[in-house]
């Protein structure tokens, strides 16, 4: 059940605390507010068609989909405050549903004593402020109350106490089914209902209308919020009730700076960072399993930051299955190298582009005008007209060739690290062996070191791909590819190790061997990421976070 105690007293107009000296909150800034990163992205999609006669020529070109941000991933989205991986746990601890409830209670409590209002309306003004209890206070001592509570339809309380000590007949009449019952309630807006309207009503809207939160009275087009205390009370199926306590911690964590929900599959924790000196980009690990960032809920993706990987993410989601196909189906606008298909017949293209508008012929490219006269010119080779085609072609065809090189590796790795992770049974399996010929379950432990290890570096690498793909060439780019190129021959080694040589003939030399290669493993990777944040905080990388991709009217990007 919820908690849902009035507690009594009138409102001053300066906040204090039990002890009677000013809140802390007269002092504080506000906090900042915290969305998570949804794992969908946007998609390339065409939107620009060139056309005329009877042909029509499609512009393809990026839809980026506005997304919100926890403010963590927006001010360090190039990765200057993120915090090294080094394997401990200590700054952070993972919360139950029942421990982010109690939570959740204390800022209620809080904000109750200052405001003295009854707790079910502090938490529809928490709500409405995206639990920002520094600003709610702010602002309601800044207006006046009464003005401040009918601007967020929060019933005055004296309004309140009136309508209930308002004497009732033993039978009222329900303003929606028109049943007279002795009991009838509302949302202190003076509509009054009964219980089996309400319940049908919160039933509707949460089974059909998918809304677990911030109810209205049911009257037409009355703004009156229904506190929590009247939902509870009237939500008879457990199930429903469940999801409506899940939305409530849903908003209160995902607005929450110091809170990030697990994106595990059908895990309701949450994990609250009691540390964060070291910058909110980190990795965390729920107790179910799950490791993820959490300023972005992204799989931890060291050495990029969270801007960088949702860019990449984004130029996936629309670009991977469709490259290879533009290479041979498309060509670039001779003018504002957009990316063009034809799908008719005519050859007259008129590039829909709204800066460009450029007409052209589709065989050879050059300008229509003097197509007129000239069609025929077409089937004649011209060297200088070939040549400026072919160079044209090649700016565009590069960054598509040079975006597929770094995406293939990133798959490449992606798809080993999910093979590898599989390694973890036979590996189990391979241990249980080595302890029937003798050895402690802690004298092979190697063996599951030596995998997690892989895995670990595996991700590294695939990460570093991305971070290649945006980084500017420099003296510190090419040292940054020798330990690319390092880490990339060790992991591969160690990896051949595990899945080929694990003879159990000679278990000494098999765990030295071992443990010489992820310990060998290990320390490249250190040393790679290690330079990595050595050139964050020296500014030694400059990105293009256009991956390349040459700009409108500047064939050379």
């Amino acid at each position: 059940m919820l908690s849902s105690m009035a507690r009594p007293g009138g409102s001053g107009r300066r906040r204090r605390n039990s002890q009677g000296e000013p809140s802390a909150g007269d002092q504080q800034q506000p906090q900042q507010q915290r969305t998570v990163l949804s794992a969908k992205q946007s998609r390339l999609s065409p939107v620009v068609q060139a056309s005329n006669c009877n042909s029509t020529a499609m512009v393809l070109q990026k839809t980026p989909v506005q997304q919100q941000q926890h403010p963590a991933a927006q001010l360090h989205h190039l990765g200057h405050q993120i915090r090294t991986d080094t394997g401990r746990n200590d700054y952070y601890t993972v919360l139950t549903p029942e421990d982010l409830w109690d939570s959740m209670q204390r800022v209620i409590d809080s904000a109750a004593e200052v405001l003295h209002l009854p707790r079910q309306y502090i938490r529809l003004l928490l709500r409405a402020f995206r639990w920002d209890k520094d600003r709610l206070l702010d602002s309601y001592y800044e207006a006046d109350p009464d003005e401040f509570l009918a601007k967020y339809h929060i019933p005055q309380q004296q309004q309140q106490q009136q309508q209930e000590k308002q004497p009732h007949s033993s039978a009222e009449m329900c303003e929606i089914c028109l049943a007279e019952s002795p009991s009838l309630s509302g949302a202190g807006c003076g509509h009054r209902f009964c219980s089996d309207c309400w319940t049908a009503y919160l039933e509707e809207k949460m089974a059909s209308n998918g809304q677990f939160d911030a109810f209205q009275c049911p009257a037409h087009r009355c703004p009156a919020q229904a506190d929590d205390f009247l939902v509870d009370q009237h939500l008879i199926n457990g199930r429903l009730r469940s999801q409506y306590r899940r939305s409530i911690l849903q908003t209160y964590v995902s607005n929450t700076r110091r809170l990030a929900p697990c994106p595990g599959l059908d895990c309701d924790m949450a994990v609250s960072l009691t540390d964060d000196t070291g910058g909110l980009v980190c990795r965390v690990t729920c107790r179910c399993g799950k490791s993820f960032c959490f300023a972005c809920g992204n799989d931890w993706h060291e050495p990029i930051g969270c801007e960088m990987l949702r860019r990449w993410l984004q130029k996936n989601e629309g670009e991977s299955m469709n490259t290879q196909w533009f290479l041979v189906h498309t060509k670039p606008c001779p003018k504002c190298h957009a990316t063009i298909e034809k799908d008719g017949g005519c050859n007259h293209m008129v590039c829909r582009n709204v800066s460009c508008r450029y007409e052209f012929c589709w065989v050879c490219m050059g300008e229509w005008q003097p197509h007129g006269n000239q069609w025929y010119n077409c089937n004649r080779f011209d060297k200088d007209r070939a040549d400026k085609l072919k160079q044209a072609q090649a700016v565009s065809r590069d960054y598509l060739v040079r975006y597929l090189h770094y995406y293939d590796l990133y798959m490449n790795h992606r798809r080993s690290m999910e093979l590898e992770s599989r390694l973890i049974g036979i590996i189990s399996a391979k241990m249980t062996e080595i302890q029937q010929a003798g050895l402690s379950w802690v004298e092979c432990r190697f063996l599951r070191d030596a995998v997690d290890a892989l895995c670990k570096c595996r991700r590294v690498l695939m990460y570093t791909y991305v971070f290649a793909y945006y980084l500017k060439p420099s003296n510190q780019q090419r040292i940054f590819e020798d330990n690319q190129r390092n880490l990339q021959l060790t992991t591969e080694a160690l990896s051949e190790v595990l899945e080929r040589e694990l003879d159990l003939a000679n278990l000494q030399r098999l765990k030295q061997n071992v443990q010489d290669r992820y310990r060998y493993c290990t320390s490249r990777a250190a040393a790679l990421l290690q330079h990595v944040y050595e050139g964050y905080q020296g500014d030694w990388w400059t990105f293009d976070m256009n991956g390349g991709q040459p700009s409108p009217g500047n064939p050379s990007g």
